[in-house]
């Protein structure tokens, strides 16, 4: 039997993109804002922050262990 195995794939494609905007508008919380983040684009300004702090984190850490072994 002949399967279509491109419209399969675009129509995965197209439900996963509706799933997402779906769940974009409801702004769930928890793990499922966290996995929309990077899709969506929400909460850009608090990913940034979160990388500054985290490399700011680093240099600090790293400092210490610096002092500490010197």
């Amino acid at each position: 039997m002949y399967r279509d195995n491109d419209s399969i794939k675009v129509f995965e494609r197209q439900h996963a993109r509706e799933t997402l905007a779906k769940f974009a508008r409801q702004r769930s919380h928890g793990s499922d804002m966290d996995l929309l983040t990077a899709h969506c684009g929400l909460e850009r300004e608090e990913a940034w922050l979160t990388v500054a702090i985290s490399i700011v984190a680093v240099f600090v850490l790293g400092g210490l262990i610096f002092v500490g072994l010197g």
